[in-house]
């Protein structure tokens, strides 16, 4: 069975999670807390898709720990769709690493924000050979002359349309000055 890993699967990305389960992927949900989990798990089409893994990605040795074990339980992981905070700088290339550590090619599907220098990230970003990056940009949409942020469905109809096309970086919604979408 395919392996994939969603940090931050149970808020924003939740609909990636189940639609990854309803895919055929053995999905493994990183959360920092069990209701979001639960609702999500209550929310999915057959059981035994969905492997919760309970840490904060803030905690890198917590981190590394949950993804071995979830490496080592259910196979290697073949794509990762990831929205990890700018102020756990380090969570990203662990992850990247702690994946790396198995052999075979994978995917990274990176969520960034809409005030993320996208170029400058990939440029110091160290990605192995074995891995292909994407980066999912989060703006906000403009409707009836107000500007508004994307919602939880939007955003993860978003990233799977990423995820189907491949691209090396899409943008859901539009950037720029929040005033200024019209």
């Amino acid at each position: 069975m395919k392996h994939a890993l969603v940090v931050g699967g149970t808020g924003m990305l939740a609909g990636v999670s189940r639609q990854l389960a309803a895919d055929g992927y053995h999905v493994s949900v990183l959360a920092r807390n069990a209701a979001p989990m639960d609702a999500l798990l209550e929310s999915l089409e057959g059981p035994g898709k969905v492997t919760p893994l309970f840490a904060d990605y803030r905690n890198s040795s917590g981190l590394q720990e949950k993804i071995r074990e979830s490496i080592q339980r259910n196979g290697p992981i073949e794509m990762a769709v990831a929205w990890i905070h700018s102020e756990a700088s380090e969570a990203l290339p662990l992850l990247i690493r702690t994946i790396s550590e198995t052999p075979g090619p994978w995917k990274l599907f990176h969520v960034i924000s809409s005030g993320t220098d996208a170029e400058a990230l990939r440029r110091d970003l160290d990605v192995p050979a074995d891995c292909r990056y994407s980066q999912i940009q989060l703006g906000s949409i403009r409707e009836n002359g107000v500007s508004r942020w994307l919602t939880h469905q939007e955003i993860s109809q978003g990233v799977l349309k990423a995820i189907a096309h491949k691209a090396e970086l899409t943008t859901i919604g539009q950037l720029g000055p929040w005033e200024d979408q019209l």
